[in-house]
C-alpha cells in the first residue's frame, strides 16, 4: 500500500495539497492513483483543506473518529480506494526515528522532525518504509511510504 504523508502550514489550500501530492508521486515514478492513504497531523485549522484534497484525490471523506485499538484518528467512509488518516502529534512522535529529514519549524511545532514522513510511516504500519523523503512546497510537504497499513477502521 502506498501512503502519502502530508504536512501543511495553516494557510495551505486543498489545491496546494493536491498539487504537492501529485507532483511528489510523479517525481518518484508513482501514479497518484496508486496512493491508498493520505496521512497527516490532526489539526483543526487544516482539516477542511485536507478533506477537500482527499476528496479530489479520491480519498475517503467523512467524520473524524477515534480508532479504539490504535488511538489513530481516521476519517470514515470510502469514496475511492484511498483513506484519509490523521494522527496526534504524540502519535507522530513515535515514528520520529524513521524520519530521514529534519525541519526546525516542524520540530518546534510538533516535536517531530518531519510531519510528512512521520505521518506516512505511521499510516504505512509496522513494516512501513519511506519510498521518498519529504519534498517541500510553498505551504505543503509530502513524503511517500509503503507498507501493509496501520490498524484503522
Amino acid at each position: 500500500m502506498i501512503v502519502a504523508g502530508v504536512g501543511t502550514r495553516t494557510s495551505a489550500t486543498a489545491d496546494e495539497i493536491v498539487m504537492a501530492v501529485t507532483d511528489c508521486c510523479r517525481r518518484n515514478g508513482i501514479d497518484p492513483a496508486e496512493v491508498a492513504v493520505l496521512a497527516s497531523l490532526d489539526r483543526a485549522q487544516t482539516m477542511s483543506a485536507m478533506r477537500a484534497a482527499a476528496l479530489r484525490l479520491g480519498a475517503a471523506t467523512g467524520a473524524s473518529t477515534p480508532d479504539a485499538t490504535s488511538e489513530d484518528r481516521s476519517v470514515t467512509g470510502r469514496a475511492g480506494r484511498a483513506t484519509l488518516v490523521v494522527f496526534s502529534a504524540t502519535q507522530l512522535q513515535r515514528h520520529a526515528t524513521g524520519c530521514s529529514t529534519f525541519s526546525d519549524r516542524s520540530m518546534a511545532a510538533t516535536g517531530v522532525p518531519s510531519v510528512a514522513e512521520a505521518a506516512a510511516l505511521a499510516a504505512a504500519g509496522p513494516d512501513g518504509m519511506l519510498l521518498a523523503p519529504r519534498v517541500a512546497y510553498a505551504t505543503v510537504t509530502v513524503a511517500l511510504a509503503i507498507g501493509s497499513g496501520a490498524s484503522t477502521p
